[in-house]
């Protein structure tokens, strides 16, 4: 059982039984976790010893752990999956819901205030360009702007809307 950790040693049900007692932070009015880690970060246990989480059986969307891909996460759960080169976006079903779509996308922010990134081009979102998403609106919201190879979102334009 390598790459279980500690958890390879709890008792059977045990970490489903922790985790149906933590209520995330928007049941109880708090600003939510978010947390914006490399996709192949020890921390992120989505894709090791928890499966991405799915919309339904048909989706078999690869999400590997590669470096320089990312994820981010919301009160705990798996809400955006970005590739390593940060043109494509998939989203998973937390993102559903707007304000865990809202921090998601905030969190990208990130990514560019810290000097990882000058900027992104995201040109894909669920394997549709991103003109044809149902998520275009919400990425404008969230900051992006037009570009000739897709959504763009600079550093000067995060440094706008974290402030």
């Amino acid at each position: 059982m390598a790459g279980l950790g500690a958890a390879q040693f709890a008792l059977a049900g045990a970490l489903e039984r922790l985790r149906s007692v933590r209520e995330p932070a928007s049941a109880t009015g708090d600003t939510p976790a978010v947390h914006l880690l490399a996709a192949a970060d020890p921390a992120n246990p989505y894709g090791a010893a928890v499966p991405w989480p799915r919309r339904g059986d048909g989706d078999k969307r690869p999400l590997p752990r590669a470096a320089g891909a990312s994820v981010v996460l919301v009160d705990g759960l798996a809400a955006l999956y970005m590739d390593r080169g940060g043109s494509s976006l998939q989203t998973l079903p937390p993102f559903d819901d707007p304000s865990v779509a809202a921090s998601a996308l905030g969190a990208l922010h990130g990514l560019l205030a810290d000097g990882r990134a000058r900027e992104l081009v995201v040109s894909r979102v669920d394997g549709e360009p991103v003109g044809r998403s149902s998520w275009y609106d919400t990425l404008l919201k969230a900051g992006f702007i037009q570009g000739y190879r897709g959504l763009v979102l600079r550093r000067e334009r995060a440094g706008a809307m974290i402030a």
